[in-house]
């Protein structure tokens, strides 16, 4: 189905603004220097700021596992070729571990060339792509290691200067990784790549096919490489040499999740009730630490208003599979359904992950339309946004830690329960019958509402600034109006109808108020090609400059 976008115009290489977690640390001034400017993206290390420590005393029994102690053994480099699999059911804690042992490596392998990289689904498009893990690891190698590596050979050159395109170009990404690891000749280089299932598999297939590559030339040659991989057990990915581990498997993962819950499970009852309790937790578990933690939750809050007579009864009440363990979270009461419904929609479908304030100001504008887009919104304290978004998502929803905080979901595994396990079918409105573009289609209209409501406002009237605070969602609205009128139409939506009432001539006043950025609005109007298909503006771009 035809989109509104002219998609040989369509640039996805949006995230070149600088990232340097390192400031001290940099390459020196050549044309590495350039390519480590030209690489960085804003969210490159989020994802592993976002995952939890693991709690105190667990873990670390996999530094003493026979399979870590293979891959960390030298002799055994040629039956393994330096590949270690991490694999285990949607929830257990694989990211959790990872980070633990990217911790311990980089404590106890000073001399290791470490660099890492966390897949991560529900982030912005680099997270969640090769071309963002070639681009990260090249950057943490150029960083830390900037009179070790000389001059890469970059494939493409532009008068003297880096060429933008190599950073949307995976084979050339993987030539300079290559020739990057391959230069640290006298240095063990440790590559961590954490939830391989939260990027597209065929992507992953490469990367894995890369990797051996890279390990089959270092074995050759003597040289020092270990690769960790951690992912669910699905899609599978064969790999020729690798030590493998199943982590609900291992005896040091059950003693882990008794550690939690004998110090987080606040329920003291007499005799040996509580002992009961804690083993029924440890048995539906089933190795899932994402399950144990939200039951605890559960029995907790449960114990703290007085159930203590009933809490067995609870637990046995509870189903031990997490999907449905999710359903029944969603399900436990009927308050403000309709922001519920808005809240998962808007983390699932969105194009970017928003802001707590964007997503504040988003559900209000489809369950509390009068309350949309008011300027009172500076009155309204961060926390309480917070506290507004995590009781409309039933607690599936959480903040990233990132110095711009954004709204994702608890886990893949609730993405996983809301479009393939009918999580959204639970919340009525027959939601379990729309497709990918009717949900667009939704919340297309939503973006277009805000817009209309700030423009009753007198947007006029405030400097760009004052007008950002005071509609947190603008920016998004503005953008996603057409985005997901795109999506829409790409999966079968008409959008004709939209078309012929969208009003392009208030849009671009708006853009232009936000941004002043006439070539990105009139790119934009381009890119959808909305000159030709827009009635109520027939005036051929560029737009910008003259409204």
């Amino acid at each position: 189905m035809q989109s509104l976008v002219k998609r040989e115009e369509t640039n996805l290489a949006l995230f070149d603004r600088s990232g340097n977690n390192h400031p001290d640390l940099k390459p020196r001034p050549d044309k590495n220097h350039d390519l480590f400017d030209l690489l960085q993206f804003d969210s490159i290390d989020d994802r592993f700021q976002d995952i939890k420590s693991s709690y105190a005393d667990t873990c670390t029994w996999l530094l003493q596992s026979t399979e870590y102690l293979h891959w960390c053994d030298p002799a055994k480099l040629a039956q393994h070729h330096g590949f270690f699999w991490i694999k285990g059911k949607p929830g257990c804690g694989k990211s959790t571990m990872t980070k633990f042992v990217y911790k311990e490596i980089r404590s106890s392998f000073k001399e290791a060339a470490l660099i890492s990289f966390f897949f991560n689904a529900r982030g912005a498009a680099l997270e969640k792509t090769t071309v963002g893990l070639y681009r990260s690891l090249l950057v943490q190698l150029l960083q830390k290691y900037p009179h070790d590596i000389p001059e890469l050979e970059v494939p493409s050159l532009v008068q003297g200067a880096v060429d933008e395109r190599i950073k949307t170009n995976r084979l050339i990404l993987q030539q300079l990784l290559g020739q990057a690891v391959h230069s640290l000749e006298r240095r063990e280089v440790i590559v961590i790549i954490d939830a391989l299932d939260e990027c597209d598999e065929d992507e992953v297939r490469e990367m894995v096919d890369f990797f051996e590559q890279l390990g089959e030339v270092a074995n050759s040659y003597g040289r020092r490489l270990r690769v960790l991989f951690s992912s669910r057990h699905y899609p599978h990915i064969t790999i020729k040499r690798c030590v493998e581990m199943t982590l609900e498997n291992q005896p040091g993962h059950s003693e882990d999740i008794n550690i939690y819950i004998s110090n987080k499970l606040k329920v003291v009852q007499h005799g040996d009730k509580t002992q009961t309790i804690r083993k029924e937790i440890r048995e539906k578990a089933s190795g899932v630490f994402m399950w144990v933690v939200l039951v605890v939750l559960y029995l907790n809050k449960a114990s703290d208003h007085g159930q203590l007579h009933s809490l067995r009864q609870k637990l046995q009440e509870i189903p031990s599979d997490l999907n449905e363990l999710f359903r029944n979270i969603l399900m436990r009461d009927s308050e403000s359904l309709d922001q519920t419904r808005l809240c998962l929609q808007w983390i699932l479908f969105a194009t970017r992950p928003l802001t707590p304030e964007e997503l504040y100001c988003a559900i209000l504008a489809g369950a509390a339309p009068e309350s949309s887009a008011t300027p009172n919104i500076e009155e309204i304290q961060t926390t309480t946004m917070e506290k507004f978004i995590l009781s409309s998502s039933k607690g599936l929803a959480e903040f990233t830690t990132s110095h711009n905080p954004r709204v994702q979901f608890i886990h893949e595994s609730v993405r996983d329960f809301l479009l393939k396990g009918n999580g959204l079918g639970q919340l009525g409105e027959h939601l379990e019958f729309r497709s990918i573009g009717q949900h667009h289609d939704r919340l297309k209209e939503l973006c277009s509402r805000y817009i209309k409501s700030c423009e009753s406002s007198d947007p006029w009237q405030y400097p760009w600034y004052r007008l950002s605070n005071l509609f947190p969602f603008l920016d998004y609205a503005l953008d996603g109006v057409l985005a997901h009128a795109d999506a829409s139409q790409a999966e079968g939506v008409s959008q004709e109808e939209f078309l012929q009432n969208f009003n392009l001539r208030i849009w671009v006043q708006l853009k232009n108020k936000l941004t002043n950025d006439h070539e990105l609005i009139d790119a934009t109007v381009n890119k959808y090609n909305l000159h030709r298909r827009v009635t109520s503006f027939s005036d051929p771009p560029p737009f910008a400059a003259r409204c």
